[in-house]
């Protein structure tokens, strides 16, 4: 692999990255234990970038970062792409949540101010979730979907972090992709719900990212970034220090410059570069 062609890495202000999606606070308590023990970051955050470095959007790592402010970080270590882009990868995450039946979540998703629940076959469901027209469907093995719908008077983003606040702190809760979404024969007599939601499109994520009002809820979204930096082990002394950005950034051009020279880094046609080969 040519040098010009390894990922993008860079050392940004924290101020300068925006997410568009919410964290979870048990997520970014456990990172901040990690971060104070850990010697070396081995995964950047990967954040988007239309050609600038003053606003970029975390498209995946939001967990990361927020650790790293509230750990009191000036500046950190992440992997920028241009986005939108027709490079990256774009697709929901879905949720399977154990212990639950759909009509316990369907009963307590309606008691949320602005949604409204019904039935409706498969067919149509699927195609409301295409077309982004509902908040959300329930699946449940022998039952008929139920498609969770916002009245347009209410907040669209609000009333889905309020479904997923229901149920995202049970151990049971499971993210699916949406090649894993049918219901195999196992669940029949279970307690399991399948929640899916609507496909968003780059351009939404930009949106949502710029309006701070509309955060996803975490865990809706999936990235698939193509030439991916893994396992980089960026000394986390470096990152933690009160030295001025611009000797951060030569630092971390030595560090890439000398794993380069000793044949360190190390690119596969999967679409990942390891830099401790």
């Amino acid at each position: 692999m040519h040098k010009t062609r390894l990922p993008r890495l860079e050392i940004v202000p924290l101020r300068s990255l925006i997410l568009h999606e919410d964290v979870e606070g048990h997520r970014v308590d456990r990172i901040m234990v990690r971060f104070r023990a850990e010697q070396q970051l081995a995964n950047p955050p990967i954040v988007g970038t239309t050609g600038g470095l003053r606003r970029m959007i975390v498209l995946d790592g939001a967990s990361r970062v927020t650790a790293a402010r509230r750990l009191g970080f000036l500046h950190f270590l992440v992997q920028i792409v241009p986005y939108p882009s027709p490079g990256i990868g774009l697709t929901p995450w879905h949720h399977l949540v154990a212990g639950m039946r759909l009509e316990t979540l369907r009963d307590l998703a309606v008691r949320i101010p602005g949604v409204e629940a019904e039935p409706a076959p498969w067919p149509e469901a699927r195609r409301a979730l295409l077309e982004r027209k509902v908040l959300a469907c329930l699946r449940g093995p022998g039952r008929k979907p139920v498609l969770l719908r916002v009245r347009r008077s209410t907040g669209r983003f609000h009333p889905m972090r309020e479904l997923t606040r229901i149920y995202a702190t049970d151990p049971g809760l499971h993210r699916l992709s949406e090649d894993e979404i049918g219901i195999p024969e196992e669940w029949m007599g279970e307690e399991r719900v399948l929640v899916l939601f609507p496909a968003f499109r780059q351009e939404d994520i930009v949106r949502f990212a710029l309006r701070m009002d509309e955060r996803l809820p975490m865990g809706i979204t999936h990235h698939t970034v193509p030439n991916r930096a893994l396992r980089v082990l960026y000394p986390m002394t470096e990152l933690r220090s009160r030295k001025p950005l611009v000797s951060k950034r030569r630092a971390l051009r030595r560090f890439l410059d000398d794993l380069w020279e000793r044949g360190r880094i190390r690119h596969y046609p999967e679409g990942s570069t390891l830099y401790d080969e």
